[in-house]
């Protein structure tokens, strides 16, 4: 195995810090690479692999020269960036491990 076929491991600290916050609110996904690539040392090349990106689309996009629009491309880099629950929801992505509510709590629906 390549150390390209790795996951990134991500400090959990990033996904919390306010530049994160703002561009996982903002959907900037230039900037949440950048923050990776700052705070893990990920190459481009390793990102575009664990992202499913071309590394040339990849470079685009962290350089401002292209924008991600499409929900499919913000999921694989969701799951490729192993992005966790807080995070995924802050950027406007369904959680992987969605919990229903307790029975009874606000929110949640009992058939009648």
């Amino acid at each position: 195995m390549t150390k390209y076929l790795k996951p990134i491991r991500i400090p959990d600290h990033v996904w919390h810090s306010a530049p994160a916050r703002a561009a996982l609110r903002a959907r900037d996904v230039g900037a949440i690479l950048r923050l990776i690539q700052q705070h893990t040392g990920a190459s481009q090349h390793h990102l575009a692999t664990v992202t499913g990106i071309p590394q040339g689309r990849l470079s685009e996009i962290m350089n401002g020269r292209r924008t991600v629009t499409a929900l499919d491309v913000f999921e694989r880099i969701a799951d490729g960036l192993r992005m966790p629950d807080h995070a995924r929801v802050m950027m406007g992505l369904a959680p992987r491990h969605w919990q229903p509510s307790p029975k009874g709590s606000q929110g949640s629906r009992e058939a009648q």
